[in-house]
């Protein structure tokens, strides 16, 4: 009876122990494969670059990180590239990998995000693909993105951007849809916030709620702003 009892007890932390890994477990994306790129140019001819992070379009509660590889998925992120990113197209390259980004239903206006594991293993994606293209262009770039997206690119911006050469090649960040705060320009002097249409080097952001929405995972206290319009 004993042996039984032990026996069970294994097997149910075998399968505990595999279902919790397949959870977990999200492995880096090899960005010198291109199918791991929504956009990638093979014969670049512009004087400028844009490199572009799509917004949270993964909503299910199971897996936490979306699988890149689901069609249905890859069609939302090619359909946000041209409604969101098609603005640059006839002016600059455009570059945009596929990442894990984590569902929407992680996203918690209570918790730090960059300090989420799930987040992270998107944010992280987003650093590998930029160091790749970094590796293939000197050209100047715009960064781009759009809530989730413009997360991962601040994540970016934070732990990369204290470096002199990527600071003279950034045209302008637009990260739409999520807060650039007091605390973030402060603790990170080389982040910068325009204050003119013509600055270079700089971040423009503003906040993309109805009226009246509450509860956002995007919208921080002491948030700068610049008027879209």
């Amino acid at each position: 009876m004993k042996i039984v009892i032990v026996l069970v007890c294994l097997i149910v932390l075998t399968f505990s122990y595999f279902k919790f890994k397949n959870i977990e477990e999200v492995k880096p994306l090899d960005y010198s494969q291109k199918s791991n790129w929504v956009a990638y140019p093979q014969n670049p001819d512009k004087k400028i670059d844009v490199f572009y992070i799509y917004p949270t379009i993964y909503a299910e509660k199971k897996p936490f990180n979306m699988d890149v590889n689901r069609a249905d998925l890859r069609e939302k992120a090619q359909h946000l590239l041209l409604a969101q990113a098609g603005v640059f197209s006839s002016s600059a390259n455009l570059y945009a990998p596929f990442y894990q980004q984590t569902t929407f239903l992680n996203l918690n206006p209570n918790k730090d995000m960059f300090k989420d594991k799930y987040l992270l293993y998107g944010a992280k994606d987003v650093e590998n693909a930029f160091n790749y293209y970094l590796k293939h262009s000197d050209r100047p770039f715009i960064l781009a993105g759009d809530s989730q997206g413009s997360v991962v690119l601040l994540y970016l911006m934070r732990k990369n951007f204290n470096d002199p050469e990527l600071q003279k090649r950034l045209v302008a960040a637009y990260l739409i849809g999520y807060s650039i705060t007091d605390e973030d320009l402060e603790k990170y002097p080389w982040i910068k916030f325009a204050k003119s249409f013509n600055d270079n080097h700089v971040v423009i952001s503003y906040n993309t709620q109805a009226p009246g929405a509450t509860g956002s995972p995007v919208l921080k206290p002491k948030a700068h702003c610049i008027n879209p319009l």
